[in-house]
C-alpha cells in the first residue's frame, strides 16, 4: 500500500491476500468490510491529457471512499473517484468506478467505451512526437 498517511480503516477490515491500494489522495475502508484476493483500488490515474501520448507523469487524483459491511470480490478493481455506499457487494472480476448505492450488488461486465480522448488535443501531441515513458516521463529517442 502507498500513501498511509491518507488511509483511514475501520475495524474488523479483512484485506486478502496480494492486494494493491495506493492511498495518496483518500482512501476510507468502513468497519466490516472484507477484500478478498487480489483486489486492486486506486485513487490516482495518469493524465492523458497532458504533455505526452499515451499520458505524461502528471496525475489525476480522486478520493475513494468504500462504506461498512462491503464485501469485494476477487480480482475487483476500484477506481479514482469511486465510493461504494454500506452493505454493498461487489461481484468477482469487476471494475468499479462512480457512486454505488448502499446494499446494490454489482457483478462484472464487459468493457464498454466510457469515454473519448480530446481528438485535437491527441492529434497535436502526435504530430509534434511527444510522447511518455516509463511512468509517463518524456520519451528520448
Amino acid at each position: 500500500m502507498n500513501g498511509f498517511e491518507n488511509l483511514e480503516i475501520g475495524e474488523n477490515v479483512h484485506i486478502g491476500d496480494n492486494a494493491f491500494f495506493r492511498a495518496e489522495r483518500g482512501l476510507k475502508i468502513g468497519d466490516n468490510t472484507h477484500f478478498v484476493r487480489n483486489v486492486i483500488i486506486y485513487t490516482h490515474s495518469h493524465n492523458y491529457e497532458g504533455r505526452y501520448l499515451p499520458y505524461d507523469d502528471s496525475f489525476i487524483n480522486k478520493e475513494v471512499e468504500i462504506g461498512k459491511n462491503v464485501w469485494v470480490g476477487i480480482k475487483t478493481t476500484i477506481l479514482p473517484g469511486t465510493v461504494i455506499g454500506d452493505g454493498a457487494i461487489i461481484g468477482a472480476g469487476s471494475t468499479v468506478v462512480g457512486d454505488k448505492p448502499a446494499g446494490a450488488i454489482f457483478g462484472a461486465a464487459k468493457a464498454s467505451e466510457i469515454k473519448r480522448r480530446d481528438d485535437q488535443h491527441y492529434q497535436d501531441l502526435e504530430s509534434k512526437g511527444q510522447y511518455g515513458g516509463v511512468n509517463g516521463k518524456k520519451y528520448e529517442k
